[in-house]
């Protein structure tokens, strides 16, 4: 293995082991709407530096086995870039004959959360006009409000790179409404090959934001990465003085000089490290700096940005390096800002490479430093970084997970008046000249513990990314965060801040559920890094359990609150949230010793929301009274707790990935017979195979279930989905590339069923990683529809290698990936989870007939005057 590639690999394991020390674990944003009395579920206790470690490879490995070719243990180079091409060629699903010609089956409602945000990594305002900001979802796109955040629209097409990370507006008279956006985060990406972040390249707009083009000079490698510096843009700048674009990309610094058509390297090696910067004062001078653990460590500065204009004043090598500043390998990213009412002032923040676990003599985990341009020096600033009494793992003293929330503003009014942020966000008044000035003001309560910091009663969220200021108002300053886009007023002791997160969908959802009774609107949903919430109505969501929020349940009822809703947490944990005498509270009940993956994954009956399926790696238990159970007691009557089935943990041979209750025709809300021989669970696991045990609820822990995997099955059996009147017809999907990803079977009842590939002729399909699935019956017509990582697809014709799949909302579900479905068959609601644009309900749209022709059919053929129930096509 190259010099290069050694050190990239060991870099980045070093900075995902510790980038989600808070971020993964701990209470999140609570949003305003949850009751006073309600009780968020904290985090589990805190873990240890190994655990952590130990708990992010798992996630790595977790998104990257959902990938892997089995066969080659490797996600194929270029099957992104080329499943997003094919994708794009894909018709849109019309109607499958039910309705007029030219329309649609289907109903589309976001669900939200409008009112909750995700992770930010960039904000712009117009500089002509505070109202317009333009704010980047680091999954989700670009995001445009003319009203200061009142409301937002996505501006970047469905058919784009969402992956947003940096933004920059030409502010030269004139040439104001134009426009870049960077893609990729570096960060959230794995040296395992996972592409979720990845970038491809920069977009630019000449109307001021509202439409957007790829400048193709910056798309020259694939979409996986590594072999193109544009893979991850970390910041981008224009010139003032001049309209020259900089781009902090991977390990280099870009120039365009003609608007982004084509550009240069003027600094740097490309050897693909972790972390660029750059910035420039009004009148053209620049500043960079690269990572310790790059060639090009350290600090540059140039009065033209050409190539070979550049000095180094920081790093190895340069004369001016000041006192304290760490040797090449031994720090990490560097952050920097210029003080704009004193240009002569930079800041630099950078990662020290200490974890302040608590072990040991706790220290910050970065150190600071301020440059001097008229006087060419340094002054040490690292003494002053926060340290508050105690100590707090990932909380204080100063935290940033490796660099990856780390950021550096100064006011525009004031060169002392110095912001930071990691964790949480700190301000000092005298440029960290001392400690006496500093302040949190955001992130974290206080250091001794996870609360959410919420002055004046709304939550503001740790994790951050971004600090500006808008243009004409230095008293307001502005966050992008793991939580989304707030603001507050810094002339009010203590600061209070008000949340933007208003229509700004950018929520990654694991898990998706919705109600089981017929007309109820609630629905909920499991959430990296956001934990779970719940919607009643509309789009505004309620947090009801911290940490990551992964597998949901709605147990049965008229609720229009999260009352009786399951939900669990990375690594096993499982809850259920109450209301008793209108106070919201939670109970754990997970079962006493299971074990769990990474995501943890059950399975509630809707037909029964007291029959309850837990996941233990490839173990399974059961209660049947999962609205009343308040431990996680096993016992040997799953009538008063939890029952391990023995019969299913001996039959697997891999982890329990998917499950599926049949439903013989019996809707939501429908009489439940205490004894079912008839109903089925269907089990899918991370090594290919399918089980099929009969009488899930009420068979013996021991019986054996029954193995009905179709042959040449391999990879993650990713979903199940059972025809809701007929538990025979079965469809089964696949997540991993290179691999035969959806299967079909109509007798999925017999000792050994016989399936179909009905990946069909669609190469979208063919080539896309398939997360999730369902089977809607209707009275005429049943749709197949496929969750993939290009979109939802729909047919309503199964026919073996012929199957024709089309495209299905592709306005507002467009191309994200569709990581889960839940259906409700008594009135054929289907809940869509993605991850990066938050949720969608799908109904079906019944057909109307006047005078006996339906409406809108070309044909007008006359049906004597009345039209059968479900209204074809006369």
């Amino acid at each position: 293995m190259n010099n290069y590639l050694s050190k990239f690999l060991f870099t980045a394991i070093i900075c995902f082991s510790v980038m989600f020390t808070a971020h993964n674990f701990w209470v999140k944003e609570t949003p305003t709407t949850v009751h006073k009395t309600a009780k968020v579920k904290p985090p589990k206790k805190k873990k240890t530096k190994e655990e952590k470690a130990r708990t992010v490879g798992e996630r790595l490995q977790y998104e990257y086995d959902l990938q892997k070719n089995p066969k080659t243990g490797k996600v194929p180079v270029g099957v992104k870039e080329l499943e997003l091409k094919e994708a794009q060629k894909v018709a849109v699903f019309r109607g499958a004959g039910s309705l007029e010609k030219g329309a649609s089956d289907f109903n589309i409602e976001a669900r939200g959360p409008g009112n909750l945000g995700g992770r930010t990594r960039s904000i712009r305002f117009d500089v002509r006009n505070a109202n317009i900001m333009l704010a980047g979802g680091v999954s989700s796109g670009l995001f445009r409000s003319t009203n200061g955040g009142t409301s937002w629209v996505k501006v970047s097409p469905n058919d784009q790179i969402h992956n947003v990370t940096s933004i920059a507006q030409d502010t030269r008279v004139g040439h104001q409404d134009t426009w870049y956006y960077g893609t990729g985060e570096l960060e959230a990406s794995t040296s395992l090959g996972d592409a979720s972040y990845k970038g491809y390249g920069i977009w630019k707009s000449t109307d001021n934001g509202l439409t957007w083009s790829a400048l193709t000079a910056t798309q020259t490698g694939t979409l996986e990465g590594g072999d193109s510096p544009f893979d991850f843009v970390h910041r981008i700048v224009v010139d003032p003085s001049n309209g020259n674009v900089y781009a902090a990309a991977t390990d280099v610094l870009q120039r365009s000089t003609n608007g982004g058509t084509t550009w240069e390297q003027v600094l740097g090696v490309f050897n693909f490290d972790v972390y660029s910067d750059v910035t420039v004062t009004s009148t053209g001078r620049l500043y960079a700096a690269f990572a310790g653990t790059s060639d090009s460590d350290g600090v540059w500065t140039s009065t033209t940005g050409a190539s070979g204009s550049w000095t180094k004043i920081a790093g190895t090598g340069s004369a001016t390096t000041p006192t304290g500043w760490k040797t090449i390998d031994n720090y990490g990213r560097i952050v920097i800002a210029v003080a704009p009412s004193s240009e002569n002032i930079l800041y630099v923040l950078y990662d020290n490479h200490t974890v302040s676990d608590c072990a040991g003599t706790p220290a910050p985990e970065a150190d600071f430093f301020k440059w001097n341009q008229t006087t060419t020096s340094w002054t040490n600033l690292s003494a002053n970084v926060p340290d508050e009494p105690g100590c707090d793992k990932g909380n204080d003293p100063f935290s940033h997970q490796g660099g990856y929330d780390l950021t550096v503003v100064v006011n525009p009014a004031d060169a002392n008046l110095v912001f930071i942020g990691g964790t949480n966000i700190y301000r000092s008044t005298n440029g960290f000249s001392s400690t006496a000035g500093t302040t949190r003001i955001g992130g974290y309560l206080n250091p001794n513990g996870a609360e959410q910091y919420n002055v004046g009663g709304v939550f503001h969220h740790s994790d951050i990314h971004e600090i500006v200021f808008a243009p004409g108002n230095n008293n307001v300053v502005y966050t992008g965060t793991d939580g989304g886009i707030h603001k507050a007023d810094i002339t009010v002791t203590p600061v209070e801040w008000t949340s933007l997160n208003n229509s700004y969908i950018t929520y990654q959802y694991y898990y998706v559920d919705i109600n089981p009774a017929t007309g109820n609107n609630l629905v909920v949903g499991g959430a990296q890094d956001n934990g779970t919430t719940s919607i009643s109505t509309g789009t505004t969501a309620k947090l009801i359990g911290g940490g990551d929020g992964v597998a949901v349940g709605c147990i049965s009822g008229t609720d229009t609150d999260n009352q009786n809703v399951l939900y669990g947490t990375q690594n096993g944990d499982i809850s259920r949230s109450v209301f008793t005498a209108g106070v919201e509270d939670y109970f754990g009940i997970q079962p006493t010793g299971a074990a769990s993956i990474f995501v943890t994954y059950f399975h509630l009956d809707q037909d029964n929301t007291n029959h309850l399926y837990y996941a233990s790696e490839g173990n399974l238990y059961r209660t049947r009274i999962a609205s009343t159970i308040e431990d996680g007691t096993i016992t040997n009557n799953s009538a008063t707790g939890w029952q391990n089935l023995t019969g299913v943990g001996t039959a697997t041979t891999g982890d329990i990935r998917s499950m599926a209750t049949s439903r013989n025709g019996a809707y939501a809300g429908s009489a439940y017979s205490a004894s079912n021989a008839n109903r089925k669970l269907f089990i899918g696991t991370s090594d290919g195979k399918i089980f099929r045990l009969n009488d899930p609820a009420f068979s013996s822990a021991s019986t054996a279930p029954v193995n009905i995997t179709p042959a040449g099955g391999s990879g993650i059996a990713s979903s199940i989905a059972v025809n809701p009147e007929n538990d025979n017809e079965v469809l089964l999907t696949y997540s991993n590339y290179g691999i035969v990803n959806v299967y079909h079977t109509t007798n999925a009842n017999a000792a050994s069923p016989t399936w179909t590939n009905v990946e069909g002729a669609t190469t979208a399909v063919q080539l896309a990683s398939i997360r999730s699935s369902s089977i809607i019956k209707t009275p005429t017509l049943t749709y197949y529809l496929i969750g993939t990582s290009t979109g939802l697809y729909c047919t309503s014709t199964l026919n073996g290698g012929s199957t024709v799949w089309e495209r299905v909302g592709p306005n507002n579900i467009g191309y994200a990936v569709i990581s889960s479905m839940r259906l409700r068959p008594s009135d054929n609601n289907l809940i869509v989870g993605t991850h990066g644009n938050g949720m969608f309900q799908l109904s079906i749209i019944t057909p109307t007939c006047t005078d006996g022709i339906q409406n809108g059919d070309e044909t007008g053929v006359d049906c004597g005057g009345s039209c059968p129930t479900a209204c074809p096509t006369c």
